[in-house]
């Protein structure tokens, strides 16, 4: 029994050690100027994983401005294999798991540096001078990450980002064109206007004539049954705790005009779209569950605001056509996106800047690879490539926001890996377990 005692202190003994050596990642990390190591584990994805905090300007044309803390969620795979850098268009919970890997990031076999975006999460600066939430403090956020992280590894760089993160992976090249050597922007719109006109003609057109008017006849008996429904949309979101600066009424208007975008987006089946035989319990249960509650809500916080204030600012937004429900709406008049912009705040769209990036994009814009759902309504506003330059699009028939490089066939999920390799000079050798596609 001694003997066991004593091997087990012993191999104690070793992990310590072993655990105290420094590796060569965290010397380098040690070194640089501003940068807070929160955290350090391994895991089964990857050799080493690190929370970090970097202190970044919030004003960076000003190197006197006050600063912020910015999260970064750093995974070590092997210096010399590529590095996916996530230009986080939110919060950067989801990554705080030391396993946590993104699609692409396991495609290349690759390192991940994950960035949370400013004014989300905990990279919030301590007042909210929304002055600083633009595309291109952001942008020069994500260039500082790569500026201290590069010349540790030897790989090629790639950025990539999920929706409001694929338009961040767009902004971040347009800025900084040489930060990396390819960009997969997933699902990501590049939108000209505060609410963009392109989104009324796709909800014209999108699927078949006959789910359109489901759609729009569903709709129709939210609003005329609204006096028996609306009790359950207040009890729902009171359980929930939202509120809605214009009421529960106004609130509930909105979400049901929002119901065909969201049904769309989301990739709910038209077969299971109710009417009224199967009673109202039936029809509010379905509305909840494609328009969940919070959406438009009054924000409870402080990030909540972000995501409107830059889509009222600089990127755009979508809106709702009210006309075609003329006579049902008794308290939203008109659409406008005030009611969920901080009170007192009055925002201004300045529309060259997304003129400039789509000129990028299409003569300039070399190696972009950009994923869309074909069922998506933000697919009305991706990318149109003119030939330019050497960059490729591929959106899934039906596919809805949630579309990724798995769900396509395999045919074409090898297209897309050859230009990859052809971009990042690699061998791509990763096999999905099986093929996974949408469903309709």
């Amino acid at each position: 029994m001694k003997r066991i005692i004593k091997l087990s202190l012993f191999f104690i003994f070793l992990t310590q050690i072993a655990f105290a050596q420094k590796s060569d990642l965290l010397k380098y990390l040690e070194t640089i100027p501003g940068l807070t190591i929160i955290q350090k584990e391994n895991g089964k994805n990857f050799k080493e994983f690190y929370q970090l905090e970097l202190t970044q300007l919030l004003d960076h044309k000003n190197p006197h401005s006050k600063t912020f803390k910015q999260r970064i969620f750093l995974s070590l795979k092997d210096k010399s294999k590529p590095v996916v850098l996530v230009t986080e268009g939110y919060n950067a919970n989801r990554a705080a798991r030391k396993d946590y890997i993104e699609e692409i990031t396991q495609i290349l076999d690759a390192n991940q540096v994950f960035v949370e975006h400013r004014y989300f999460g905990t990279s919030f600066p301590d007042s909210t001078d929304y002055d600083y939430l633009t595309i291109e403090q952001a942008a020069n956020d994500h260039h500082r990450v790569v500026e201290i992280l590069k010349p540790y590894f030897t790989g090629k760089w790639i950025n990539t980002g999920i929706s409001k993160g694929g338009q961040t992976t767009m902004y971040h090249r347009y800025y900084f064109p040489n930060d990396v050597d390819a960009s997969v922007p997933y699902v990501g719109p590049l939108m000209f206007s505060r609410a963009d006109p392109r989104f009324y003609y796709y909800f014209d057109t999108v699927g078949t004539s006959e789910c359109r008017a489901s759609i729009h006849n569903y709709q129709e008996l939210l609003l005329k049954k609204k006096k028996e429904l609306l009790p359950k949309f207040i009890e729902g979101n009171k359980k929930a705790g939202y509120t809605y600066r214009e009421g529960y009424e106004f609130g509930y208007e909105y979400m049901v005009l929002e119901y065909s975008f969201s049904f769309w987006q989301w990739g709910a089946d038209c077969n299971s779209i109710p009417n009224e035989s199967v009673g109202m319990d039936s029809v509010y249960r379905h509305f909840e569950k494609i328009v969940p509650y919070g959406y438009l809500s009054e924000p409870k916080e402080r990030e909540d605001y972000t995501f409107m204030v830059q889509a009222m600012k600089d990127f755009g937004y979508y809106g709702y056509d009210i006309t075609e429900f003329e006579g049902l709406l008794d308290v939203v008049k008109e659409h406008n996106y005030d009611f969920v912009l901080p009170e007192n705040t009055k925002i201004t769209y300045h529309p060259e800047l997304m003129q400039k990036v789509k000129n990028y994009l299409q003569k300039e814009g070399d190696h972009f690879l950009y994923i869309y759902g074909g069922f998506d309504p933000y697919a009305s506003q991706q990318v149109e490539l003119t030939g330019e330059c050497d960059a490729v699009k591929y959106v899934l028939p039906g596919g809805s926001h949630s579309t990724r490089i798995r769900n396509f066939p395999k045919e074409t999920r090898e297209e897309m890996f050859k230009k990859l390799e052809e971009w990042l000079d690699i061998d791509i050798t990763y096999e999905f377990p099986e093929r996974q596609t949408i469903k309709r």
